[in-house]
């Protein structure tokens, strides 16, 4: 309620005075979760860049290589989703390094962004698998005719 008609950052740097606490995060606590936030950027940029690469495999009718395609974008959608996971962990044991005995926090949360990741990836596996057998039906379809 405070913070609503005070503000939030009124009412944060307050609590901290009070306590005791840097109103202000310690130059490495920002330089590690600044890391934290720009390697899941490349991940992102990694899981994007396979998913182009998907879209351009099936532009030229490539299903062999699109079904490799595919299976790579599902690996990289995994590695997202688990460093999701691993980089709220991180975030919140970095941003509360600086407080005292019995005031740290360990959070490990699993929500609805991580259950889209892990449907996200298992459509992409799926569609590895099936895009690996059109191929073949292909190839078969091709010696017959």
């Amino acid at each position: 309620m405070v913070a609503t008609l005070v503000g939030t950052a009124a009412t944060g740097a307050w609590l901290a005075s009070l306590t005791g606490h840097a109103i202000e995060p310690q130059p490495w606590q920002s330089f590690a979760l600044a890391a934290v936030a720009c390697f899941g950027l490349g991940l992102y940029a990694a899981t994007f860049s396979a998913a182009r690469a998907v879209s351009r495999i099936l532009a030229r009718a490539e299903l062999a290589a699109a079904g490799q395609a595919a299976r790579t974008l599902s690996r990289w959608v995994w590695a997202v989703l688990v460093w999701s996971i691993i980089a709220h962990t991180l975030a919140v044991l970095i941003a509360t390094a600086h407080a005292g005995p019995g005031q740290r926090a360990l959070s490990i949360a699993i929500g609805s962004p991580q259950v889209s990741l892990a449907l996200a990836a298992l459509m992409a596996a799926f569609l590895a698998q099936a895009l690996t057998l059109v191929a073949a039906l292909w190839e078969d379809h091709k010696e017959i005719v």
